[in-house]
């Protein structure tokens, strides 16, 4: 799954426009006005469409769990951990949302991906561990369309 397409996931489980978009990003640390952020939101095909890069999106995540959470220390430089790969995004989101096994496991089940409690605990574990597993696009996109839907009925 390319940048561009996690962000659109992203936009959508914030219900944001282009200015909110844009605020997510400062959070970050990432000055994008709505304009830019509107293009990395566009599909390739479309005219004026921009690459999102790994250190865009990694800053965005970070303005994510800023925004859900508060920012822990308002005095240190941000520190944002990039390449973000599937498995820290899905444990970004895990932060920002507060959410706990059980939740994890609902939330996945909902949209129809079924993992054991050792799966998912795969899923955080460093990738030196020897029960590490790699999150696949599938599960990825299966959780945050599933969080989507869980923080809309709220």
């Amino acid at each position: 799954m390319n940048n561009n397409e996690l962000l659109r996931l992203l936009r959508k489980l914030l219900a944001a426009n282009e200015s909110a978009m844009a605020e997510v990003f400062a959070l970050g640390e990432a000055a994008l006005d709505p304009d830019t952020a509107l293009a990395l939101l566009k599909h390739e095909n479309e005219p004026g469409f921009q690459p999102c890069d790994d250190q865009i999106l990694a800053r965005f995540v970070e303005g994510l769990v800023i925004r859900q959470r508060g920012r822990k220390d308002p005095t240190s430089p941000l520190a944002v951990e990039w390449p973000l790969d599937n498995n820290r995004l899905l444990k970004k989101l895990r932060i920002a949302y507060e959410l706990q096994d059980d939740a994890m496991h609902a939330i996945l089940a909902e949209s129809g991906q079924e993992l054991s409690k050792q799966e998912l605990s795969a899923l955080f574990r460093s990738p030196g561990h020897k029960n590490f597993q790699p999150c696949t696009d599938q599960v990825l996109r299966a959780f945050i369309k599933g969080l989507t839907e869980r923080v809309r009925a709220r």
